[in-house]
């Protein structure tokens, strides 16, 4: 929306883009006085990291189509919703999945950053491991995260390269 509409855009950005800097784990204290509950806590954590790369992307993949395709779609009878999914969609997807694929990288950042807080989970594990001097423990869920991080990014770009396959894997 915000992407082919310059209102929304006016409406939308601006009070989203005060969000944006605010690191996704200063939220933890608030979310605890409204989720009480530790995992809807880290999933809240997780969405906001990973929101706004798919956002930013997705309204960027949006603006860069051409005007001119959709009017060529408009001319030939297509409704917006037509114009939507066979025009803007698929010229939107490659900066889409750009955002997914970096958004994941964050969501993981975030999410041990949450674990440590909410004493569950790997980064629970990586941080008790610290503190008890476990520096085996501390190296195994190190790589653990790394390795969770490369295959989810992995996949991301794996579904990316089968939705388009007319560019190179290392586009997307």
């Amino acid at each position: 929306l915000i992407g082919r509409s310059e209102i929304a855009e006016d409406l939308l950005f601006p009070s989203l883009e005060v969000l944006r800097p605010i690191p996704p784990i200063a939220w933890f204290p608030a979310l605890t006085i409204i989720l009480f509950n530790q995992e809807n806590i880290v999933r809240f954590i997780i969405f906001l990291a990973a929101f706004f790369p798919i956002l930013l992307n997705t309204i960027e993949g949006v603006q860069g189509i051409e005007a001119e395709y959709s009017q060529a779609a408009s001319s030939l009878g297509a409704s917006s919703t037509q114009s939507l999914r066979h025009v803007v969609l698929p010229g939107a997807l490659p900066s889409i999945y750009t955002g997914l694929v970096n958004a994941m990288g964050l969501a993981w950042v975030s999410l041990v950053a949450a674990e440590l807080l909410s004493s569950t989970g790997l980064g629970y594990y990586l941080w008790n491991a610290f503190v008890s001097n476990a520096y085996p423990d501390v190296i195994v869920a190190i790589l653990a995260i790394g390795v969770l991080g490369y295959v989810s990014s992995a996949l991301i770009r794996w579904l990316g390269a089968m939705q388009l396959p007319w560019l190179q894997s290392e586009t997307v």
